[in-house]
């Protein structure tokens, strides 16, 4: 399972309500969790938004391996 995937699962987020945080649709959010092809931009605001959500992990356990 993605990274993003199993955070967002962690905190109760649909699909539909990350990819609204981020300001695209539910079908892009999808294939970008599959393919992990998020910008910087998202990737910084995934994190903030999971942070927020009261997850305390930083940036490289999302997305570097």
């Amino acid at each position: 399972m993605n990274k993003v995937k199993g955070y967002r699962n962690m905190i109760e987020l649909t699909q539909a309500n990350l990819a609204e945080k981020l300001g695209i649709s539910r079908e892009a959010l999808n294939r970008k969790e599959q393919n992990d092809s998020f910008t910087k931009t998202e990737k910084l605001a995934i994190t903030k938004i999971f942070n927020d959500a009261g997850l305390l992990i930083k940036f490289s356990d999302i997305f570097l391996e």
